[in-house]
């Protein structure tokens, strides 16, 4: 089972518990065009049961961990074309894929969710540390999630 493009997992320390807390926030989205059943490849009610605590795992009481998952790259694009593409360069699949159109538009929706939440649950945007593979569909992600975060501070 996967994670949809864009999900967003929080790591956070619960007060109420004393554990640590791990709990999707954000579903993330799928283009249409996959061809893939949601209900036998992406199974986030399963995880949002879990209620996960742990008492190994530690994270400071201020400290909120969002983890990402990137938005479709060419590599997920379920598309004939690109398939055909990928069969006939040496039988190889796209090492390094970049954001589809689609996949740009889902991680700019992630930065506004984010953004808000963020808004909501009164998180300064000032305090952030952002992390990411080298891999390019990573870096585009961010980089949209960023450019959402950072467009409400222009306004």
């Amino acid at each position: 089972k996967r994670f949809k493009n864009c999900s967003i997992l929080l790591i956070k320390f619960n007060k109420l518990t004393n554990k640590t807390e791990i709990k999707l926030i954000y579903n993330g989205e799928l283009d249409k065009n996959e061809n893939r059943s949601e209900k036998n490849y992406y199974d986030t009610e399963t995880f949002n049961n879990l209620n996960l605590y742990s008492d190994k795992l530690i994270v400071p009481e201020n400290i909120n961990i969002f983890l990402i998952r990137h938005a479709q790259g060419y590599h997920n694009y379920n598309n004939t074309f690109f398939r055909k593409i990928k069969e006939y360069v040496e039988k190889k699949s796209l090492k390094d894929p970049q954001l589809t159109e689609t996949g740009k538009i889902q991680s700019s929706n992630c930065g506004k969710f984010l953004n808000s939440y963020l808004i909501n649950n009164n998180i300064g945007k000032d305090k952030f540390i952002f992390y990411c593979s080298i891999l390019l569909r990573t870096r585009e992600t961010i980089n949209n999630i960023l450019d959402e975060l950072s467009s409400d501070e222009e306004n």
